[in-house]
């Protein structure tokens, strides 16, 4: 893959920076269309590692949801997905819609 500056960047192995959610995934993925666009971005999941929800992920967005939910703050299912798989791995998540990520007490925003 190349930069803007023509500069050779490897996306590989422990070198890769840059990860999303199988969430993430799913919500770009059903939002392109087949052909060009869906090529496009299957090739950027392939170069990024993708984090699955897991067990511990998956216990770590229940609390958030129902901690949320006692403050009467809640956000949706799949926000709470992301931040407990992110929060799992101990993460930092890069986000514009901070609106709904900042509910979250421990989670590390960008």
């Amino acid at each position: 893959m190349e930069n803007r500056n023509g500069k050779n960047v490897l996306l590989s192995g422990a070198d890769r920076l840059l990860a999303v959610t199988v969430i993430t995934k799913f919500e770009v993925m059903r939002g392109v269309d087949i052909g060009k666009k869906a090529e496009l971005a299957e090739r950027f999941f392939n170069m990024v590692e993708v984090f699955w929800l897991d067990e511990v992920s998956l216990n770590q967005a229940i609390q958030i949801a129902r901690d949320l939910e006692k403050k009467g703050q809640r956000i949706g299912a799949q926000d709470c997905l992301i931040a407990g798989i992110v929060m799992a791995r101990d993460k930092v998540l890069l986000t514009r819609n901070r609106r709904h990520f900042e509910r979250i007490p421990g989670l590390s925003l960008y």
